[in-house]
């Protein structure tokens, strides 16, 4: 009881962070939203790193996990919309099944690779391979906003002038 307790804060922070998701993306767009929230996520799990025999859960445990899970929490909408942007309506299923068959998979794939360096951390302490743990995923978290760079930009959407007209663009002054 006492430890469901205490994942239940990180767990209320990812779920409020997808709820918020897709208000935060339309004021930033998907690019800008896949940046912080995945630049968030790497923090958190830097912050992880640090914990030690000595780190008590406020600070070793609570503190990077509710960092953490609010950038994955503010991730996944963006990243589900960047994916099946531009897919044909009669295409969407298979795309977004693709996309979780992906997700499901990679994550398999990422916990099997993460063994490896926790197998060999330096020192083979139980901290050390925890530290290079976090230290791979907050790396892949970096990854990821980086990569988000190379996504189209979202599209201008041209807003009316007020005032003035001007000759080079053509527009008339805005009513009173």
């Amino acid at each position: 009881m006492a430890t469901g307790i205490a994942f239940l804060p990180h767990t209320l922070v990812g779920v409020a962070g997808a709820r918020l998701a897709p208000a935060v993306m339309r004021r930033t767009g998907a690019r800008a939203l896949i940046v912080s929230a995945a630049s968030l996520s790497a923090a958190g799990f830097v912050w992880q790193s640090l914990i030690d025999a000595d780190s008590t859960y406020w600070e070793g445990l609570l503190g990077p996990a509710v960092v953490m899970s609010a950038g994955m929490g503010l991730l996944i909408t963006p990243i589900t919309t960047t994916v099946t942007s531009g897919i044909a309506e009669q295409d969407a299923g298979a795309a977004s099944g693709l996309m979780n068959a992906t997700r499901q998979i990679g994550g398999a794939i990422g916990l099997a690779a993460l063994l490896t360096p926790a197998a060999t951390a330096s020192g083979t302490s139980t901290a050390g391979a925890y530290r290079t743990v976090f230290l791979a995923i907050a790396a892949v978290c970096a990854a990821v906003a980086a990569l988000a760079f190379t996504l189209p930009a979202p599209p201008r959407t041209e807003q009316p002038r007020r005032g003035r007209s001007s000759p080079e663009d053509g527009t008339a002054p805005a009513a009173p």
